[in-house]
């Protein structure tokens, strides 16, 4: 590969990355309605064994991408309680993934729109939901996962990853990181019941 061909990968690669991330703090900002996200460098690859997680795969002609959220019961429902104002103990554990399972399909959903605003079509599969009592599927223990940050408030943290498998990099050359604050203003917010 030349060096103008990898460079070129990097560049889409890292726009693919900044729309994850991207999304992934704006959809935990509009779903917990009254936590303040921000990202974050983990300091360390986060261990995925005992936690929750959801995965969902994006595939396309020209890329598959393997968006995951994990996030342990306890700050599930601590995110759930601040979000609804109802009282951490009254907060089921169902109720906190069913918070997580949102978040990774708005999060995937939103890719798969700027990357369909931008010509390149991808379907996404039912998302993959490993409770923290299950070991982690072979499949997605394989999947290398290019890009892990944090989504965090205070101490509640939601640990993401993003795998990019490239199949056609033609097909992504023109990609561009798009303009968040036009598009989040045009979807208005997201309500987690």
């Amino acid at each position: 590969m030349s060096a103008e061909a990898a460079s070129s990968q990097v560049d889409f690669r890292g726009v693919i990355a900044a729309i994850a991330f991207e999304l992934s703090v704006a959809r935990a900002k509009s779903l917990s309605q009254s936590l303040d996200f921000i990202p974050q460098t983990p300091d360390i690859f986060p261990n995925t064994e005992g936690v929750y997680a959801v995965y969902c795969v994006l595939t396309g002609k020209a890329t598959r991408l393997t968006f995951r959220v994990c996030v342990d019961e306890l700050t599930a429902r601590a995110i759930v309680s601040a979000s609804t104002g109802r009282p951490f103990e009254e907060v089921t554990p169902e109720s906190g993934f069913d918070f997580v399972k949102e978040l990774a399909n708005l999060v995937s959903g939103g890719i798969q729109k700027h990357l369909q605003d931008q010509g390149i079509a991808l379907g996404i599969g039912l998302p993959l939901v490993v409770p923290g009592d299950k070991p982690t599927p072979s499949i997605f223990k394989k999947t290398p996962f290019d890009y892990v940050w944090l989504v965090s408030s205070g101490e509640c943290h939601l640990s993401c990853a993003l795998g990019i498998n490239v199949t056609q990099a033609k097909l992504l050359e023109h990609l561009a990181v798009p303009d968040f604050a036009a598009a989040e203003a045009a979807a208005g917010d997201v309500d987690f019941l």
